[in-house]
């Protein structure tokens, strides 16, 4: 978001907070992700090569068709 629309939005809020006799509040929290049996989640490792699967799904789609398809949106 740009500086500018990110200014509009903010006065857009401060205005629709006073119309309503509302106060604007930052909330910071935090989480802890667990099983339900207490046990902590272990950390999630990206695998690469499912987006690897995708690029070279597109390029083949792309090479048989011999241009990109209308449900990709160009």
């Amino acid at each position: 978001m740009s500086e500018e629309g990110y200014e509009k939005q903010k006065k857009e809020l401060k205005n629709l907070a006073k119309a309503f006799g509302a106060e604007i509040i930052e909330v910071n929290a935090t989480y802890e992700l667990t099983y339900p049996n207490g046990d902590e989640v272990r950390e999630i490792e990206k695998d690469d090569s499912d987006e690897l699967k995708q690029i070279l799904a597109k390029t083949l789609v792309d090479g048989l068709v011999g241009r990109k398809p209308f449900w990709r949106g160009e």
